[in-house]
Formats: C-alpha cells, sequence, structure tokens
C-alpha cells in the first residue's frame, strides 16, 4: 500500500484503511519467544552509547532504544536486537 497520509484521506477512504489494516493485522504471524515459545512482551529499553567518531554530531552519544523482551524468559528474540 506504500506510504500514506491518513490526514489528507477522505472519510470514507479512511475507514477503508482502517479496515483494511486491522484485517492485515488478523492474518499477521504472532512472533513467539526464540527460547521458550511464549507469544507476550514486555517493552523495555536498551541504553547505547554511540562513540564520537561515529555520532553525527562528533561527540559521544548516550541513546535509547526500544525493544521486546519475553515475559515469561526475559529473552530478546534476534529479530529484535537492536
Amino acid at each position: 500500500m506504500g506510504n500514506f497520509d491518513l490526514n489528507n484521506m477522505a472519510a470514507a477512504d479512511k475507514a477503508a484503511a482502517q479496515q483494511a489494516f486491522e484485517k492485515s493485522l488478523k492474518e499477521a504471524d504472532i512472533i513467539p519467544c526464540e527460547e521458550c515459545e511464549n507469544t507476550t512482551y514486555n517493552s523495555v529499553v536498551v541504553v547505547k552509547r554511540i562513540s564520537s567518531l561515529a555520532s553525527p554530531t562528533g561527540e559521544e552519544m548516550i541513546v535509547p532504544v526500544q525493544t521486546f523482551q519475553c515475559t515469561s524468559c526475559n529473552h530478546i528474540n534476534k529479530k529484535f536486537d537492536v
């Protein structure tokens, strides 16, 4: 479907797009934990340090990055690893 702006769509088009998204979401695969097969996760933050050499500002940066951690075993899937 590509990129589109819901703010510039007519009401009927917005409703159709929302219905299409909801249908896609219902049909989407659930991603199990690689370690224990659990299918629920907590949102967690991993803190990364970017060296001054790699930083766009030329200064060291501390960057929080959101990822998902299994609620059962605390594992972070490779797909979610940041």
